[in-house]
């Protein structure tokens, strides 16, 4: 890319740019221009809380169909709660700041 755009933030905007950058795993410059063109962006911490979910997933579906007794199986439904839970705060806190 050889383009160079300018643009006046204030400095509670700018870090809160370098903090999304930051937690979708990708460089200042990079977040800005996804962002700025539209493009989806998912933050890193909700990629490896999706990758959490499949593991957990498939460990109750290997204990559902070993026989493992329901509180073991109550045990890894309770753990997906809880990481589909902090995705979906994550993504409220998310929506929140890009609408102020």
């Amino acid at each position: 890319m050889t383009a160079v755009l300018r643009v006046r933030l204030a400095p509670e905007d700018l870090i809160a740019l370098r903090e999304e950058a930051e937690a979708a795993g990708v460089s200042l410059s990079t977040y800005v221009r996804r962002r700025a063109l539209g493009r989806s962006l998912a933050a890193r911490a909700d990629l490896l809380a999706i990758r959490e979910l499949r593991r957990q997933g498939a460990q109750l579906r290997h204990a559902v169909r070993a026989g493992v007794p329901v509180e073991e199986v109550s045990k890894v439904l309770a753990g997906m709660a809880a990481a589909t839970e902090a995705v979906a705060r994550r993504f409220d806190d998310r929506q929140a700041r890009q609408q102020s």
